[in-house]
């Protein structure tokens, strides 16, 4: 802007040169991060789904909470310590596509096994291992099919709710998927995996800030009743300067009294 502004008699770029340049800040390295992030439990078959839509992770992930970002054209699934484990395009919503990586297939003994899983299993509580036996003998071709099931409910049901019904189960020697899920039915009310994130969130934020302590609310009334009187006494201040009579000042008052 090179005119002669009214004001100031001077170019605006001028000044702008001289005083408000050197005032800016840079612009942040990176564009913000505006995409969307979601938590998924992966599923027996390998894949996380979102938007109707599935996308493939190595199968050593199945049963495991997993943050995924999605972009405007590609989404992007993180292992539980935020490293990349799986990249794809974004697929539009309700479209109904699956996506896998083949590289992500390498070994359908990892899909199947109770190997891959069992670490993740016994990290629901302390009854877990002792279910894991009872599931192995009841169970000693496919338990880890079963443990990847109840794994699984972990989408909707809190861990400690899970682990709950194994303990449960075990009174009754119900080792398998189908009777977690059922008890988990009968006595836990589904979360989503946001909310247990959220909740997890507020716990640590609350621990961390400093306890407030509340006040007694006499000293409030206190406060009130202090503020009341203030203000009766201004209005009698107020009333008692309107109605003063006021003499003249001349000799003629001095005569009359």
């Amino acid at each position: 802007d090179t005119h002669i502004h009214d004001t100031t008699k001077r170019m605006p770029i001028e000044l702008f040169m001289e005083e408000e340049q050197a005032a800016l800040q840079p612009l942040p390295a990176h564009h913000y991060d505006s995409s969307e992030v979601v938590l998924r439990v992966c599923r027996m078959d390998g894949f996380l789904e979102f938007e109707t839509n599935l996308y493939s992770v190595p199968y050593e992930y199945i049963g495991d909470i997993l943050p995924m970002k999605a972009t405007e054209t590609e989404i992007f699934i993180y292992s539980h310590d935020i490293n990349l484990i799986a990249q794809h395009e974004r697929m539009a919503d309700g479209a109904g596509k699956t996506l896998e990586n083949l590289a992500h297939r390498s070994s359908k003994k990892v899909r199947y096994g109770l190997g891959p899983v069992r670490e993740l299993f016994l990290q629901l509580g302390d009854a877990a291992e002792a279910f894991l036996e009872g599931l192995q003998e009841r169970h000693p071709r496919n338990c880890g099919f079963h443990a990847r099931y109840i794994l699984g409910l972990k989408e909707h049901y809190h861990c400690d709710d899970i682990h709950k019904a194994i303990k449960h189960a075990m009174g009754y020697w119900a080792f398998d998927g189908k009777s977690i899920q059922r008890i988990l039915k009968a006595t836990s009310k589904p979360r989503t995996l946001e909310s247990v994130r959220n909740e997890r969130a507020r716990n640590e934020l609350g621990n961390a800030l400093p306890q407030i302590k509340q006040r007694n609310l006499s000293e409030y009334s206190r406060l009130f009743l202090n503020k009341e009187d203030d203000e009766k006494s201004e209005r009698r201040d107020n009333h008692t300067d309107k109605t003063a009579p006021e003499y003249p000042e001349s000799d003629d008052y001095t005569e009359h009294s």
